[in-house]
């Protein structure tokens, strides 16, 4: 693979073009960009019978969006976000302070309409927005490659995590993918839910002037998913027919 252009380097990451090719529900025609729509069901699916819910939830890898909170944030009372690259913190703090920027108007807005109408829901879209901001307590600083991923910084352990392509792309190869998975699984109360939804395809996000490297994880060379990993992890029953990767993430940075 030609790497002139490819990084790990997340402050090379371009948060406005990521908002425009990837947070862009439909064009200016009113075409469904069906790729964005599809993260949106399958977090609503999620949620949506109420199973999964808590005090505190985690987002790991939040981006420069608010996409995969608007369908958790019903079931939660205190939310966490978090990301790598301090570019996107800022414009969640910008969001979180009530600023109403382009980005707002723009993205999270059309974000929340379409959430409210997957659920039928009755709420505005002004009091979803002000629902969701009054439970943020945190824009935080991570970096899941690190065995204490909020470093200097400790959480208790948190009753659920929400994720969209992050684990995948903190590292290039599944040793790493393990050792972020083993990384992140103790920021889960035991007992606790975990939903990363990702895009098998991508190998990465890209902007203007980079590639951004991740792991492309193939379902047909992994042969345990990610929650059994963390019900392991987390001293929960689990069955599977290989211990490759348990015993990889268990055994990593210790």
């Amino acid at each position: 693979m030609d790497t002139g252009n490819y990084t790990l380097d997340y402050r090379n990451f371009d948060s406005k073009a990521y908002l425009e090719t990837a947070s862009v529900l439909f064009d200016e025609h009113g075409n469904e960009n069906k790729l964005v729509t599809f993260l949106f069901k399958e977090f609503h699916n999620c949620f949506k019978d109420g199973i999964i819910r808590g005090k505190r939830l985690l987002d790991l890898g939040t981006g420069p969006t608010i996409a995969s909170i608007i369908s958790a944030s019903h079931h939660f009372d205190e939310i966490y976000l978090s990301d790598v690259a301090p570019q996107n913190l800022s414009v969640l703090e910008e969001w979180w302070q009530g600023r109403e920027t382009y980005t707002t108007g723009r993205y999270f807005k059309p974000m929340l309409k379409y959430c409210i109408d997957l659920s039928d829901g009755r709420q505005s879209v002004e009091e979803l927005n002000r629902s969701i901001r009054e439970k943020i307590k945190g824009i935080l600083l991570v970096d899941v490659r690190k065995q204490q991923p909020f470093y200097p910084n400790r959480f208790a352990p948190f009753d659920a995590i929400t994720s969209r392509n992050c684990l995948d792309a903190a590292c290039t190869d599944d040793v790493g993918y393990a050792n972020v998975l083993h990384n992140t699984s103790k920021l889960l109360k035991k007992g606790g839910s975990d939903d990363e939804t990702k895009i098998e395809e991508t190998n990465g996000d890209s902007t203007d002037d980079y590639s951004l490297l991740s792991c492309l994880i193939d379902p047909s060379d992994i042969f345990i998913t990610e929650i059994q990993i963390y019900k392991k992890l987390c001293g929960l029953e689990t069955q599977t027919s290989n211990e490759f990767y348990i015993s990889e993430a268990s055994n990593t940075n210790e």
